[in-house]
């Protein structure tokens, strides 16, 4: 029971590294295509793009709304609901398995 409970563990951790390793992917390639929109409606820096607050131009909130990169938004989405899964069943099993039997994760 020791040796399935330690490799229980053990899944969840690594498939928590894993869902966070995917999300960080999909979070860099939100901010590729934000960046590339943006230096492709400004001809000088694609910050002061980004930086306009009230603009029409691109913003995460039209992102997170899906009004830009709709396909994009969707798998970000995905990949976001997978850590917030996997990070949740780690800490909840891994809790649990520390309350009831502590020798185990020692």
């Amino acid at each position: 029971m020791l040796i399935v409970l330690s490799a229980l563990a053990s899944v969840l951790f690594v498939n928590a590294l894993v869902a966070f390793f995917i999300a960080f992917f999909w979070q860099t390639k939100v901010f590729l295509a934000f960046f590339r929109e943006a230096s492709r409606k400004s001809s000088g820096s694609p910050w002061e793009v980004l930086g306009v607050l009230n603009g029409q131009q691109i913003s995460f909130l039209q992102f997170i709304a899906g009004n830009i990169f709709p396909d994009l938004r969707r798998k970000w989405l995905k990949a976001t609901a997978y850590v917030l899964i996997s990070y949740g069943l780690l800490f909840a099993i891994v809790g649990l398995i520390h309350i009831v039997a502590p020798e185990v994760l020692d």
